[in-house]
């Protein structure tokens, strides 16, 4: 197997590792994506919760009522915090993807040059080796040209001697 062929394999290879990072950082931006819309869902819900219950029309409320009400903000603010401990981690993980997916690409693009440096190399043996073949065939052709004519000259020569 020439070199090409085995720097062939190598450069599908990374290639294949460079689309594995770039799908797995894409799963990761999806994950920060979908932890960002549930942080903002929870946010607005905390939200119209708060201005729903401040609403003056449920003013002289029971002290269970003003307790339960406190007691779920209390849980709908921790579920707000570990949603925001999520995306931090989920933009952490992205982040770390994106490192290890641009590593990948850069590996990919060196592989891919020294690929097209050694294709190259090749091209250039190939033609000089084409090259030198056709002047050997062009320096046969002429030996051959000139040992014909040293034939056919001594050949005349000898012919115009015996005739003399």
């Amino acid at each position: 197997m020439k070199r090409v062929q085995r720097m062939q394999l190598v450069q599908r290879a990374t290639l294949h590792a460079e689309r594995d990072r770039a799908e797995a950082l894409g799963d990761a931006e999806r994950q920060v994506q979908a932890c960002q819309v549930r942080l903002d869902e929870l946010t607005h819900y905390r939200r119209d919760y708060e201005q729903s219950y401040a609403n003056p029309t449920h003013a002289g409320r029971e002290i269970s009522q003003v307790r339960d009400f406190q007691v779920f903000l209390a849980r709908l603010s921790e579920a707000i915090s570990q949603q925001r401990l999520l995306l931090t981690q989920a933009c952490a993980r992205r982040e770390a993807e994106f490192a290890q997916w641009r590593h990948a690409a850069q590996r990919a693009k060196s592989v891919e040059t020294l690929a097209d440096r050694w294709q190259a190399e090749d091209r250039r043996a190939d033609d000089r080796r084409e090259q030198n073949e056709s002047d050997e065939r062009a320096q046969r052709t002429a030996y051959r040209r000139v040992s014909q004519a040293a034939q056919s000259g001594s050949d005349d020569t000898l012919a115009a001697g015996e005739s003399k």
